[in-house]
C-alpha cells in the first residue's frame, strides 16, 4: 500500500492515485515491445517540455527507489529497473501523455 509520494510526481500533477497507476503502468510497459516504448518516448519528446522532461527523469529515480513502485509493477526490487530506469522513463511519459496532463505541466513550468 502506497503511504507516501515522491514530491517530484507532486511537481507532474500526480496524486497519490495517479502515482499507483504509474506504478501498474510499468508493469503495462514491461509486456509491449521496445518499438512501441520507442515511439512513446518520441513523441514525448516533441510533445512535452524539456523541463517537464527533466521532471520525469527526477520521477524516475524516486520510483526506482521505492519498493512498493516493484510490488506493485510485479518486479523484483533486488534486480533493480528492467533495462535501467528506460522502462520507468518511458511508463512516465506514457501516463502524462495518455491523461492529458501535459497541458497543466507545460503551463506550469513554462
Amino acid at each position: 500500500m502506497i503511504t507516501s509520494i515522491p514530491l517530484s510526481a507532486f511537481k507532474l500533477g500526480i496524486d497519490f492515485q495517479g502515482y499507483k497507476e504509474l506504478a501498474e503502468n510499468i508493469h503495462r510497459m514491461s509486456l509491449i515491445s521496445r518499438d512501441k516504448r520507442q515511439g512513446i518516448l518520441e513523441i514525448a519528446d516533441k510533445e512535452l517540455s524539456r523541463k517537464v522532461q527533466g521532471c520525469i527523469f527526477d520521477l524516475q529515480y524516486d520510483m526506482a527507489s521505492d519498493r512498493e513502485v516493484y510490488k506493485i509493477a510485479g518486479l523484483n526490487y533486488a534486480n533493480g529497473p528492467p533495462e535501467g530506469e528506460k522502462l520507468f522513463i518511458t511508463a512516465i511519459a506514457d501516463y502524462l501523455l495518455r491523461h492529458k496532463i501535459r497541458k497543466f505541466i507545460n503551463q506550469f513550468h513554462n
